[in-house]
């Protein structure tokens, strides 16, 4: 398998870190300010960044009740966010599916949308700026105290456990539980050859991040499809022996098609992330 990674010794870190902790305050604030697709997108990427970020700080300041409440509304936040998400997505690859999608089909689906994003809305109105500065302030308060070699073995410990996570879900198959469960495995390790790549400077490292990037892509790719064909198929049973039933199942047909083509790239990233032999990365 392509994931295996040594990790470089170093005296400091906090200078390459501090920017990468800062990132989910800034998309915070962008989103509080225009709550649009864009904005949704880059927060919910930099709240990743920062949940595998927090996994190797040696304490998260997790002892405070204050920061406990306010990782909590990001995790609130990051799940509302997700389901606004979803039906955005949906509905583009509705539009990719069919320029005429069938009306009743789509004004539930902008229904939902638009009732997701009210409650979203809401949540961010009540998010407290001042708590989410106080968060940010301790993360790089903990950053900035940090022993570069005790980071980057707890980063080299991580990493090994998703490796080995990884190598037990690459047999072949692909349930949905099985491959949502690889790409949950795929973004961490993907985030934390992020980090390593960030502080070592080791160019070897960007075919490992490109090669975790190709899966993770194709699994999210298959994962968004398989959530509309099941819209499909619930749509299906509401409209069945009209027009508009029709014209669902022939949707339903078009999309298990997409799907067995990302099934098949998916199958090939697997075969040839089997096939290759563990390089040894150095910095």
């Amino acid at each position: 398998m392509f994931f295996s990674v040594i990790s470089p010794v170093m005296d400091s870190t906090s200078r390459k870190l501090i920017p990468l902790a800062r990132r989910w305050h800034q998309a915070l604030l962008a989103l509080i300010r225009n709550p649009d697709q864009a904005n949704i997108h880059h927060f919910r990427v930099a709240v990743k960044k920062l949940r595998v970020l927090t996994s190797i700080l040696p304490d998260r300041g997790m002892t405070n009740k204050a920061l406990k409440k306010s990782f909590r509304r990001i995790d609130q936040l990051f799940d509302q966010a997700g389901k606004v998400r979803e039906c955005q997505l949906h509905h583009k690859l509705l539009r990719e599916l069919t320029p005429e999608p069938p009306e009743k089909f789509l004004n539930r689906l902008n229904k939902q949308t638009a009732e997701l994003m009210r409650e979203f809305e809401a949540s961010l109105a009540e998010c407290s700026k001042l708590q989410m500065q106080k968060l940010l302030i301790a993360l790089e308060s903990e950053i900035e105290n940090l022993d570069g070699r005790d980071f980057l073995l707890q980063l080299n410990k991580k990493l090994e456990a998703e490796f080995q996570a990884i190598r037990r879900r690459l047999a072949p198959g692909r349930s949905k539980a099985r491959l949502h469960s690889l790409r949950i495995h795929l973004r961490r390790a993907y985030e934390l050859v992020g980090i390593l790549r960030l502080v070592s400077g080791n160019p070897e490292l960007d075919a490992v991040v490109t090669r975790l990037h190709q899966l993770i892509d194709a699994i999210g790719n298959w994962h968004d499809l398989k959530g509309l064909s099941k819209k499909l198929a619930h749509e299906c049973k509401r409209a069945e022996r009209s027009h508009a039933g029709q014209i669902l199942q022939g949707l339903q047909e078009v999309a298990k098609r997409a799907l067995e083509n990302h099934e098949g790239e998916i199958d090939l990233l697997l075969a040839v992330g089997n096939e290759e032999p563990p390089p040894a990365l150095r910095g």
